[in-house]
Order: C-alpha cells, then structure tokens, then sequence
C-alpha cells in the first residue's frame, strides 16, 4: 500500500471514530429512560401529593412513561373513579401523548407469591400491560410506584425471570424505614405485596414515606451524624404553597388548583382560566428525591441562594459544577427479621451495615434537607415552558390602525414560539381589508396563512386622509388582490376546528362579531359532523374579544353589528374574556416605533401615515392588548371580573356580576405605561432574515 492510500485509509478510519464517537455522546444526551408508573391517583383526588408527583414526572425530560397504571387498591374509593382527568391535564399542559394505562388489581394479594390470577378479569389490566410493556421493550425499564406495591408483586410473580432481564430498578416509595413498624399507608394497602418487592431479587431503591417519629419529625445535625431512624425517609415539607408554586405556568396553576380544590368543572377549560390564588397551607412532598435520582441528577447550590436539581452537564453550563450539594443518598440494606407485634402491624429489622444488597433505603444526609428539597421541586415544576398558543385572528382591519399593530405583535409571538397562527380573518367586506392582512402575512414569511372573510356583513373602509391601507397595498409583497376573492371565513374555520384538538385553539377578535354569530350558526359539513356551537364548545379553548366597555358603555365593535354580538354573548358556549375600551384607552403607541431606526415594517409605515394626521401622542391600542392576552394569558399583565355581559338592541352593552359567570372582563395590574412599553417592544419585531 502506497503512502497516499495510506495517509487516506486513516483518513477515513479517523472520520469514523469521530463521527461514531460523536452518536454515541448524541445518544448518551438524548437517551430517554423508559418508566412504567404506578400511582393510586384519582379523581376527585385522595391525596393532591399524587398531581404534583406526576407533573414532577412529565416536566422532566429524562422520562419517558412508556406505561401507566393506576393503582385502585384504596377500597374506600371507587375503581372508575381513577384518575384519567389529571393524566389528560397534564398531557395537554406539557404536549407529551398519554401513554398506554390499565386499571390494576383491586384486592389484596393473599400470600407474598400470589399471583393475583383469580381476581376479576376487569382488574388484570395493570398487570397485563406491565408485562406486555417489559416483553416488547429493548432496553430496562425502571418501575415506580407511589400507591400500594400490587400490581408489580403481581406481575413478579407470574414472569419473575422476564423482570430480572427487563428491570433496571424498582422505586418503592411505601414503608416507615428500615427498622419497627411499618403502619404507612401505602403498606397497609396490600402487607403481601410491599414484602414480596422488598424480598424479591430486584434492584429495590426503597423510599420510606415516613420516619417512625411520624410526619413532623425531622433529623437534627446529631441524627444525620449518628444515621438515627429520622434520616431514613423522602419526606418533606412544604409550608406554604401558595409561595412554592408562585412562578408556575398559568396552566400549571390551574392545574394544581384544580386538584387542591377537587374542581368538577370542566377539566380542560379549566386550565385556561385566569389562575386564583393557591392555598398557603402546608403540605408533605415525597417523591421528588427518588424522581432526582432516577433521571440521574445532582442537586447544586445556586448563587441567588436557591438550589437546583439538573445533570451535571447542565451544572456545568450554568457555571455551578463545584457547588454540588450532598442531600441523600441510597444506602445497602439487607432485611434480617420480618414478624408482627401484637397490634398485628407489620415489623422490620433492617442491617444496614451490609456493603452490598439488591435493596438500597433511601437516607437524607444534610440539615438542610427539608429547605433544599423545596427549592429543587419548586425549579423543577417552574422550568415548564407552556406550548405555543393556537390562534385564529380575526378583525376588522381598516378602519382604525391598531389592527395593524395587533396582527403584528401576534406575528412577533409566534416567531418567539409563544403563539402557533391558524388563521388570520376579515370581518370586514372592505376591499383592502384581505389584502393588508395578507401584506403583513407575507412580510412575516407566513405567506400561506388562511384569509377569510364574512359573506355577509358590514363594510368599514379607511376613512384617514392619506391611506395607510393603499399604502401597504402599493409598498409591500401580497397575493390577493381583494378581500372578495378570500374562502368564506366561517368555512375556514370549520375546517381548521375540525381538525385541531379538543379545546386547545384561542380565537381573537378585534372587530366586528359577525363571522363567529356565522360560525356558530352553520351546519354539519364535510369538516365535521358538529353544527358550529357544537363544534366550538369541543375545539376552543376560549375567546378573547376587544369589545365593550365595563361595566357599561356602547362601543364600536359591539354597536357596529349589534345583532351578531348579542348572538355570540348569549349563545357563544366557552368562556370569553372582553378588553374594553376601557383599557386600550389608556395604552398610546406607535412614537417609539416610527422614530426607530428599524426598516419599514408594515405597521412602522401604517403608523407613520396615520400618526402625523392627528395622533401627537400615539394611538390608542385597543386591539393590541386582546391578542396580548390571548398567547400570554390575562392573569400576568391584567385582572379580571366574572360575571354576564348583556347585549342592547341598540349595542350598548350592561354587566352583572357573578363569581360562577362565563364572561370577564380586564381589569388594571400593570400600569398603562408598562403595557405600553410590552406592546411597542412587540410592535417594532422585524421579519427574519
């Protein structure tokens, strides 16, 4: 082999180990650890701990729940009252699918090697799906469980060996600790099958829920040190909630509350509400500890005082790899004695001065542990970040200007990932209503975005001097060539309804209400087989109109089509959140933009047109703020009042208040001069290059 073939033959073999070397690191940082999940979790809950423990759960990214079982061993409780509600909560907050689930078995297991086969075929499905999740998977799978240890026992029994191959690790969060009575709750729902786990040949990390001390009780510096009975347990403490979950997503909120307050409401409108305030009582937290361990984490002290649960990757990008925190560990426990006392509980005597076992307890080792385990399940719940928002725009654009920045700044949230658009509506049979629409569509790169407009209605042009609306028409890109030539609005949105989720599209409106009386109205079609009310009431989340003014007044989008908005008041079946007049009164932008130095967006031009024909101070935004709070949420920059809007013939509008009311109105949190500086931000975002 020549020197040339030579220096090429290594070459290659380098870029090999290069490239293999580099899937390999790929893999190792994206590789999901596969989990089946058993939690006596139900609805109205038992215990809101459970909710908490399976946000924890799917706001980590390190799992990946490839089954779920809910354990109906609590025989107070009904088994079809498991709890499929908060599954599908947390699924739409944070966009994971819903796994496979079973309901597990009901009774006891009546020896530590029962099988459980004679119990009712309605309850072999969490076993079965344990068995058949192991079966098929390629990799181990870690096993936790937060309820009664039966349906894993269960499933031990029948196929032991398959679980010696599948199982990488079983988290047995039950138990009181490694020595005297074990009277726990999750113990004593099945006696039989917490032992067989503990005394099979699994690799057990056992979580003791409770010291012997009882709930309160809590190590000092001279128990750690001496390893005494408090240490051996993954319970804290969290003393006020309201403070703990303070940061959350607005829908992590509601979800918590939705729990807290065993709602039966509407689960999935429920977490679009403006959030209400979270009990400050206190309340006990398990299983985070076991959560950290298992997905591989490290606890490390920040600089702000607070601490953080992350990999020690992720350490090392925050700059805080030194500053790691010793907070529990598992230690080898080998379980020498098992017998009853005479109350007939359950007694353990543990040895924990083995090197080795298939069983580990866990063991919290700082003072701090209580104050540390709050901080670090406080940033795990906080680190969610909500989906993109849904939306369909609708307006009037033409008459007034704000329109332009409102489409605008909806523009700028989707680029930020904030805001997913559907489709941008005209309410308006205005000619150059479509095509500005479609102007600042095109300028934002969403060229084929839907644009609708009503068959019917009223028609609104542009009544300034010089005309902003000709003006964008003439100066920017756009494929329409008038709003006649655009699909009828209400046929786009049944066919974009149709095909989205249930209850996951925000629609907005800054004009007239004419489209969605039109919508609400129409028939089954080729799109679905729901008339519109029908069709609305599954798919939207809810509706976020500029209209009225509270609690009285005649305002322009309501007075304009005063039959349609009395339709949509009276008959539109979520709730709807109204900005009046009101508040975009107070709010004058478009100064900051128009002195700028950033190229000519359509809405810098718009507002530059309009601004010197008698705007000194900028322009009210009324529109602006609807589409805020729409993709954000009212809750962070607004409060609200609930009650019932009611519609005149002549299109003034009335309000009665009612705590249990479907409609709300804004009400002032952030002062108009924030808002204003939130909004103009927005407004001056450029398309991407």
């Amino acid at each position: 082999m020549n020197s040339v073939k030579l220096k090429l033959v290594k070459a290659i073999s380098f870029l090999l180990v290069v490239c293999f070397a580099c899937s390999f690191a790929h893999g190792q940082e994206t590789k999901k650890i596969p989990v089946i999940y058993s939690t006596d979790l139900y609805h109205p809950p038992a215990d809101p701990d459970d909710h908490y423990d399976l946000a924890t759960l799917f706001l980590m990214p390190e799992f990946d729940v490839k089954a779920f079982i809910f354990d109906v061993s609590n025989t107070s409780r009904k088994p079809e009252e498991f709890g499929r509600v908060a599954l599908e909560q947390i699924s739409a907050i944070t966009g994971h699918p819903i796994p496979p689930y079973a309901v597990g078995l009901r009774q006891r297991l009546s020896s530590l090697d029962d099988q459980a086969k004679e119990q009712p075929s309605e309850s072999q499905g969490g076993v079965e799906l344990i068995l058949k999740t192991l079966r098929e998977s390629n990799e181990k799978v870690t096993l936790f469980l937060v309820g009664s240890c039966r349906d894993f026992a269960a499933a031990y029994n029948r196929e032991p060996q398959l679980l010696r191959q599948k199982v990488s690790a079983v988290y047995v969060n039950a138990g009181n600790g490694p020595s005297g009575n074990q009277d726990e709750c999750n113990v004593g729902l099945d006696r039989n099958a917490y032992l067989c786990l503990l005394k099979s040949d699994l690799p057990v990390y056992w979580c003791p829920c409770i010291a012997r001390g009882g709930y309160e009780a809590q190590a000092t510096g001279e128990d750690i040190a001496k390893n005494n009975d408090y240490t051996y347990h993954s319970q804290f403490t969290v003393s006020n909630q309201a403070e703990c979950f303070k940061n959350l997503s607005d829908r992590l909120k509601n979800f918590v509350n939705y729990a807290l307050t065993a709602s039966t409401e509407d689960p999935m409108h429920y977490l679009e509400r403006t959030p209400e305030e979270i009990s400050t009582k206190k309340k006990y937290i398990w299983d985070t500890g076991p959560f950290i361990h298992a997905a591989g984490r490290k606890i490390y002290a920040r600089q702000d005082g607070s601490y953080i649960a992350c990999s020690p990757q992720e350490a090392k990008k925050l700059g805080i790899s030194k500053k790691e925190v010793k907070v529990f560990a598992f230690d080898p426990v080998r379980l020498s004695e098992v017998s009853e006392n005479s109350a007939k509980l359950l007694v353990l005597e543990g040895d924990l001065k083995v090197k080795k076992s298939s069983v580990k307890v866990f063991h919290y080792i700082h003072p701090d542990y209580n104050e540390i385990m709050v901080s670090a399940f406080s940033n795990i719940l906080e680190t969610h970040k909500p989906l993109p928002v849904s939306v369909i725009f609708d307006t009037d654009l033409g008459p007034d200007f704000d329109d332009v920045g409102a489409l605008t700044i909806l523009h700028a949230m989707a680029d930020s990932g904030e805001a997913r658009i559907l489709a941008t509506l005209s309410s308006n049979q205005y000619k150059l209503t479509g095509i500005c629409i479609d102007v600042i569509n095109h300028y934002y790169g969403r060229p084929d975005l839907p644009v609708g407009s009503p068959r019917t209605g009223m028609t609104q042009e542009d009544g300034h001097r010089e005309k902003w609306t000709e003006a964008l028409a003439a100066h920017f890109p756009h494929r329409l060539n008038a709003t006649s030539d655009v699909p009828d609005a209400v046929q786009i949105y049944r066919r974009i309804l149709a095909k989205e989720p249930d209850a996951s599209v925000v629609v907005v409106t800054v004009g007239f209400l004419t489209n969605l009386t039109a919508l609400l109205q129409s028939p089954p079609d080729q799109y679905s087989p729901l008339d519109g009310k029908q069709l609305v009431a599954k798919k939207v989340k809810h509706l976020v109109s500029m209209a009225g003014q509270f609690p009285t007044g005649r305002e322009y989008n309501v007075h304009i089509d005063a039959t349609a908005s009395a339709t949509v008041c009276e008959q539109w079946p979520t709730r709807i959140i109204f900005s009046g007049f009101e508040i975009g009164e107070k709010i004058f932008t478009g100064k900051r933009l128009i002195a700028s130095d950033i190229s000519n967006t359509p809405a810098k031009e718009a507002f530059t047109i309009c601004l010197r024909q008698g705007y000194p101070n900028g322009r009210l935004s009324w529109d602006q703020t609807a589409v805020l709070v729409a993709v954000r949420g009212a809750g962070r920059y607004f409060n609200t009042v609930k009650g019932q809007i009611k519609i005149e013939a002549n299109g003034a509008n009335s309000w009665q208040d009612d705590p249990n009311g479907k409609h709300e109105y804004l009400t002032w949190k952030t002062s108009p001069e924030e808002l204003t500086t939130v909004i103009e931000d927005l407004m001056m975002h450029e398309a991407k290059k």
